[in-house]
């Protein structure tokens, strides 16, 4: 009482109080409390342990009302310390009073500034403490405008977000022009197949950066800028701004915009993405006009990579045919000024060439299979309204299983959908951000029914740092994309720890053991790559058949940041690199068997070549590409049995074809089945398992002392070859 009189006289005193005639509520009197109180307040750590200010721990009195009814956070009015430091006269308080009360007493700290499009704003995780007290987490704000210090990182990442890559909303004619500007030079990187012509991120956003103020860093504050100024062109860029070098026009003009066939005038669409299915030149076609051309006219593709294409052929000729053609660049000039483009077959008309200059007479079957995707043409069907109907890259094969009738049976795409696609493929991303991303879209046709499916897939761009998502149809092709996609996501949660493993892998390939992998001038850094991958495959092991999930990745990415990427890789490695020494004991083996007289006459040759053809089976240059960390085992067992046989075939020749011949019939049906093309999906597995089995059938025939992994057997290999031939 005599406290409230104090305080009254106090006030009469001043101007601006009115006396409140109402009963206080709870609130109003616990935050006036609060104001007079701020270092006694404390939050519940456990079940009657609070956590209070400066790091004390402390306890509700026993004997007080509020021992065992206090709430999460409470104010005390005194403390007394005994066994421990009790608090007296405590009351329940809400911890959003707080900051209110505590003013400039708070002490703020943000986490993971980030653009946030629909607001306009870079938005980030704001923790608000009070004498070592968390009082508030996570709460989302506008980052620039919480302190001056943020500014200038929110700027940056405004020009990075907003301008750089477009990602605002409303109308900016400035930034149209620009990303116009962009797109056209972009184009031209896919044409050229090079990423040397656009200018860098950095270079755009110092464009960016040297012409807005310094306090412009969200939506708002931009508008409020571009008021300011009457003339907006000067944050339009020229070719200068966005170009690193600009590319010679005559090149440019090898890739042309559409190609006449016939009397159609055929659109070309360009794509520079190693790895996707869309690689290389696409040919739009009409499908009712596409069964009226001739498949082979496409073979010549465009100018700008028909001689690329050339060069690729040539070197792919048998040796005996290939030295007579060296320096292959003269030759494919002197090829390429002779023949008639876009008349008849590429392959008659420089077979043609070559017996005219060369005096050599080629084969159709000598010219290499295989080429990369992106010297072979790939073809879109639409239909008399422009719809795509299908697309890929055997022509005759879309031909034969398009639909009759295109103006009645086809596939399309609801509004939504597309700007479904639209909105998922403009986006890049370096970390699982697809919360919300289709499984599937479905492709409708006009009467409703399902056609088919569009799945979508993670497309790695190491040379930008990110990932991409295209939809795509094939399901197996999508599949086999996820997943080198979801690979390059962990590889990039890891940059550090990968960087180092990279180095380890360089280093390990030096080892004497390891040489053999660059023999007939393989590529270096394609074999790390390799090798690396073979890692990355073994440690984030996912049987997921589309994007692995959210939930699984961040354990995975948890799992291995507790055990550390580079430690697992380098046991990889280590396990690797014994195998290769094990191999180079084999082989060693091998020349000193062969290289020795066994009965006074030297052994086959056709015998040293077939051992060392079983070597390139069990561990090939391949290896890396195709096999996973689990069969290391197994080929060091191969390896060890394969060891074991030539001890004994150096003493007993005889014994060891006599064994050899249990093993002729299986190995028949395999290379049977091995050389057929388009082998159905469906066999695969079950041929796989067959080969497992025979590898295991062969260290039982030739090495018994070594136990199988599992029960194999003549009789066992006849039953898995009939589940082979039944999928097939």
């Amino acid at each position: 009482l005599d406290l409230h009189e104090q305080l009254d006289r106090i006030l009469q005193r001043r101007k601006g109080f009115v006396v409140n005639i109402d009963e206080g509520s709870y609130e109003q009197i616990h935050k006036s409390l609060l104001s007079g109180f701020l270092r006694n307040i404390a939050f519940k750590r456990n079940k009657s342990i609070y956590q209070g200010g400066y790091n004390k721990s402390l306890m509700i009195f026993p004997g007080s009302h509020q021992f065992s009814r206090s709430g999460q956070w409470i104010i005390a009015a005194d403390f007394i310390e005994t066994s421990r430091l009790f608090a007296l006269t405590v009351a329940t308080i809400e911890p959003e009073w707080i900051e209110g009360a505590a003013g400039n007493l708070c002490k703020y700290s943000w986490l993971n500034p980030g653009w946030h499009k629909k607001t306009g704003q870079v938005t980030a995780s704001e923790n608000v403490s009070l004498f070592g007290l968390q009082i508030v987490t996570g709460r989302k704000v506008n980052f620039g405008s919480r302190h001056k210090k943020n500014i200038a990182e929110a700027r940056d990442i405004f020009i990075q977000s907003a301008l750089v890559e477009g990602e605002i909303n409303g109308s900016y004619p400035f930034l149209q022009h620009n990303l116009a500007l962009l797109s056209s030079w972009e184009e031209a990187e896919h044409k050229l197949r090079t990423r040397g012509i656009v200018a860098d991120d950095l270079t755009l956003h110092r464009f960016y950066a040297e012409r807005i103020p310094e306090n412009v860093y969200d939506r708002k504050t931009l508008n409020r800028f571009l008021k300011t100024r009457r003339n907006k062109q000067f944050l339009q860029m020229n070719e200068e701004d966005v170009l690193l070098k600009k590319p010679e026009e005559n090149r440019l003009a090898d890739f042309p915009p559409s190609l006449t066939v016939g009397s159609m005038k055929l659109r070309l669409e360009y794509n520079f993405v190693p790895g996707s299915d869309e690689d290389g030149v696409t040919f739009r076609l009409p499908v009712d006009v596409a069964r009226g051309l001739s498949p082979p006219v496409f073979q010549w593709l465009v100018p700008g990579l028909l001689h690329e294409k050339l060069t690729f052929l040539l070197k792919g000729l048998p040796k005996n045919i290939r030295k007579r053609l060296v320096p292959v660049r003269n030759s494919v000039d002197r090829i390429f000024d002779d023949i008639d483009l876009y008349s008849g077959s590429l392959y008659g008309a420089v077979e043609a060439s070559i017996l005219k200059h060369f005096k050599l007479a080629i084969r159709r079957s000598d010219w290499p299979k295989g080429l990369p995707p992106h010297l072979q043409p790939r073809f879109i069907l639409f239909d008399s309204s422009g719809k795509e109907i299908s697309c890929g890259r055997n022509l005759k094969k879309l031909i034969e299983t398009g639909p009759a009738e295109t103006s009645r049976d086809m596939n399309v795409l609801t509004k939504q959908d597309r700007q479904t696609i639209n909105f998922w493929e403009k986006g890049t991303y370096t970390g699982w951000d697809f919360t919300g991303l289709p499984e599937a879209i479905p492709l409708c046709r006009s009467q409703g029914n399902c056609s088919g499916f569009l799945y979508p897939s993670l497309i790695a761009d190491p040379d930008r740092g990110h990932i991409k998502i295209h939809f795509q149809k094939n399901p197996a092709t999508v599949n086999s994309l996820n997943r080198t996609g979801i690979l390059y996501l962990y590889r990039l949660q890891f940059p550090d720890q990968y960087k180092s493993l990279k180095k380890y892998c360089n280093s390990s390939l030096t080892a004497p053991s390891a040489l053999w992998l660059f023999k007939g001038g393989s590529n270096r850094k394609k074999t790390i790559d390799s090798l690396l991958n073979f890692i990355m495959r073994s440690i984030f092991r996912s049987f997921s058949p589309g994007i692995e999930p959210q939930q699984l990745f961040e354990k995975n990415v948890a799992e291995i940041r507790g055990e550390g990427l580079y430690k697992k890789g380098a046991v990889i490695i280590n396990d690797l690199m014994n195998l290769l020494r094990e191999r180079r004991d084999v082989r060693e083996l091998i020349s000193r068997i062969f290289s020795t007289r066994s009965g006074g006459t030297f052994l086959p040759r056709e015998r040293l070549n077939h051992f060392n053809r079983l070597i390139e089976e069990i561990i090939g240059p391949d290896f890396f590409l195709n096999r996973n960390y689990d069969e290391i085992e197994s080929a060091r067992r191969q390896l060890q049995s394969l060891s074991i046989r030539l001890e004994r075939y150096s003493i007993h020749p005889e014994k060891d074809a006599g064994k050899e011949e249990k093993l002729v019939p299986h190995l028949n049906r395999l290379k049977s089945l091995e050389k057929k093309d388009d082998l159905p999906d469906e066999v695969l597995e079950p041929l796989d398992r067959y080969r497992q089995m025979l590898a295991e059938y062969r260290i039982s025939v030739f090495s018994p002392e070594i136990r199988t992994s599992f029960p194999v057997s003549a009789k066992k290999l006849q039953h898995q070859w009939q589940v082979v031939i039944e999928k097939y």
